[in-house]
């Protein structure tokens, strides 16, 4: 009489053996080694078992060992991990997770990361478990229904129903009987992508992968209502929506100009101030000068521009003419309009028959490469007299090679232009004094360091090895680098250049080590962040240690210390 196998086996679902009649089957897994990556100890169908109760046995050596017990149960759409015992020698050597698809349930043992940052090397595996079966099977049909207990089925979860500006919200897909790896496409209406942080308005889930994308909004502070973010998967009904509170309004802009004096006598120094609300720092605002002319100021211009948060006030210096003109105003208003302020102007030098002597600068302050021009004016001295002078606060090489001392004449040669150089050497801020040899004027000139010294060009080609690390190739301040995870090395203002080809693995250049896309670098941003094939391209301001991250796994990560 021939065996009848079906009493005991039946097909099941997803090329899966089913075992009839019965509630439990234990089984005895094979050894295995243990590798960075992850090693697979088990998986089963979930639409035959609902729970395992597996035993692991690890060996390193002698002196490092260990057992765990774990029970483990799962729904094809969710799975839990219980470890209820443990016991070593020394410390622990193993984590574990699960993993659970509409096809199968998977156990994964990793080396625990020890506290110098490595992983254990060579250690060995092996298991034994007790499987228990489903008691309560649906049938082929649901009831009160005509579809299929394996229909795919399609569902949008959101992590909230409304969001202020400046949160973030997630939406999930959540499937069943669907394969994973399949490419679920969507498109997202009602927003833009600026309200989304720069998100893409169409993309893909991957089932299995990628079932969750989070989307930061952003605090625009523009007035436009409340907006609905929607979500609907391509060619289904399936949607998802959240409504976006406008809560970052546009803000009232405000300008004030204050003089520390209302009125002043000649030769006297005053400061005019700019506060403002609501600019942004950086915000370059114009001035004019009016009821006065470069000949009454010895410090200070006529036009020039305050800087939010850098540049907001100036002094002035009324020049000491020995002129009788009567009282005047001096009045600085923004150029849009905005704001001015006023100082009366006191005619206390009147015209005399003494010597005088005046320096003025077409410029208060001048970038490398610019020019400005130093003017003598002077009273009662005879023309052709020749007034010597001289240079302090830069070198000869600064001004284009100007000599640092030299002479005016005065009625023929009352002027000099000075070029500044563009010496592509980062020095600092300094000042160009010119003072005449007989102590009767000195003016002054900041020289701002805008050629500063350039740094190297550097490539790295950045690739995954699987979820565990990313392998690097290329040079940096250091000469080669290779190897998986390893540093880079920078200093200031080198141009670092990321090709990256990391398929799953976006890799972003951060301030700290994290997974995520917070904390991207500032100083200054980089583009091409979160790429996964492309370039990412960085040139830092400051010195650190900074770090590139895969967005999804903690373990592809690296250090890029910049000196």
């Amino acid at each position: 009489m021939a065996f009848d196998i079906t009493k005991f086996l039946r097909r099941g679902q997803n090329n899966t053996v089913e075992f009839r009649d019965g509630a439990n089957l234990s089984y005895a897994g094979p050894s295995a080694t243990l590798v960075e990556a992850g090693t697979e100890i088990d998986r089963w169908y979930v639409g035959s078992y609902f729970g395992v109760e597996y035993t692991i046995a690890c060996d390193v050596n002698s002196a490092r060992k260990e057992i765990i017990k774990c029970l483990c149960t799962a729904s094809t759409s969710t799975a839990n991990i219980v470890i209820y015992g443990r016991s070593n020698l020394g410390d622990d050597l193993l984590q574990l997770e699960v993993e659970v698809t509409d096809a199968y349930f998977k156990l994964m043992a990793y080396p625990r990361i020890q506290e110098d940052s490595t992983t254990i090397v060579g250690a060995k595996i092996i298991h034994s478990a007790n499987y228990y079966a489903t008691l309560n099977e649906p049938g082929p049909v649901i009831a009160g229904s005509s579809s299929s207990a394996y229909t795919p089925t399609y569902t949008l979860s959101r992590s909230t129903s409304s969001v202020n500006e400046g949160g973030s919200f997630n939406i999930t897909l959540i499937t069943t009987n669907v394969n994973a790896g399949t490419v679920v496409p969507f498109t997202i209406t009602g927003v833009q992508s600026a309200d989304i942080g720069g998100a893409n308005l169409t993309g893909n889930f991957i089932v299995g992968t990628t079932e969750t994308f989070t989307y930061p909004v952003s605090a625009d502070l523009s007035s436009e209502g409340t907006e609905t973010f929607t979500m609907t998967l391509d060619g289904k009904t399936t949607s998802a929506s959240v409504t976006i509170n406008d809560t970052s309004q546009t803000p009232a802009i405000t300008y004030q100009l204050t003089s520390s004096v209302t009125s002043a006598d000649e030769g006297d120094t005053f400061r005019v101030t700019l506060a403002t609300t609501n600019v942004s720092a950086g915000t370059q605002l114009n001035y004019t000068v009016t009821g006065v002319d470069a000949s009454d100021l010895t410090a200070g211009d006529l036009t020039g521009t305050f800087v939010i948060g850098t540049t907001e006030f100036f002094d002035f210096t009324l020049a000491s003419d020995v002129t009788t003109e009567g009282q005047e105003t001096f009045n600085l208003a923004l150029d849009n309009g905005e704001a001015q302020v006023q100082v009366t102007v006191n005619d206390t030098s009147q015209a005399a028959a003494v010597e005088s002597y005046a320096l003025t600068r077409s410029a208060s302050t001048v970038n490398e490469g610019g020019t400005f021009t130093i003017t003598l004016t002077t009273t009662n001295v005879a023309n052709g007299t020749s007034i010597p002078y001289t240079i302090s606060g830069v070198q000869t090489a600064d001004i284009g090679g100007t000599a640092l001392t030299g002479d005016f004449i005065v009625g023929s040669q009352e002027s000099r232009v000075f070029n500044v150089t563009a010496d592509a050497t980062t020095e600092g801020t300094e000042t160009f004094s010119l003072a005449l040899d007989n102590g009767e004027a000195t003016v002054g000139v900041t020289i701002n360091d805008t050629s500063i010294t350039p740094g190297n060009n550097y490539t790295i080609t950045m690739v995954n090895v699987g979820a565990g690390a990313y392998s690097l190739s290329g040079t940096d301040r250091n000469g080669a680098v290779s190897g998986n995870n390893a540093t880079i090395n920078l200093q200031t203002n080198d141009n670092l250049t990321i090709n990256v080809s990391a398929p799953g693995h976006p890799v972003y250049l951060k301030t700290t080590n994290s997974t995520g896309t917070s904390f991207q670098v500032t100083n200054p941003t980089a583009s091409g962040q979160g790429a996964v094939s492309g370039a990412i391209t960085w040139t830092p301001a400051a010195t650190g240690t900074y770090h590139y991250n895969c967005q999804f796994h903690s373990s592809m990560h690296g250090l890029i210390v910049v000196s």
